[in-house]
């Protein structure tokens, strides 16, 4: 399994590549400003 760190992972590019690679079963850091939008990230994760 990757480990993977991705910063202002909570909108746009890093949001979407978080996702996509979350999906695919990668091990995900994600970096944000905000733990709120980054909450939304893990919700949407399968």
């Amino acid at each position: 399994m990757k480990t993977i760190v991705i910063t202002g992972a909570s909108k746009g590019i890093g949001f979407e590549t978080a996702l996509s690679l979350l999906n695919q079963g990668c091990y995900v850091v994600a970096i944000a400003r905000s733990s709120e939008e980054l909450e939304q990230l893990r919700s949407q994760s399968s």
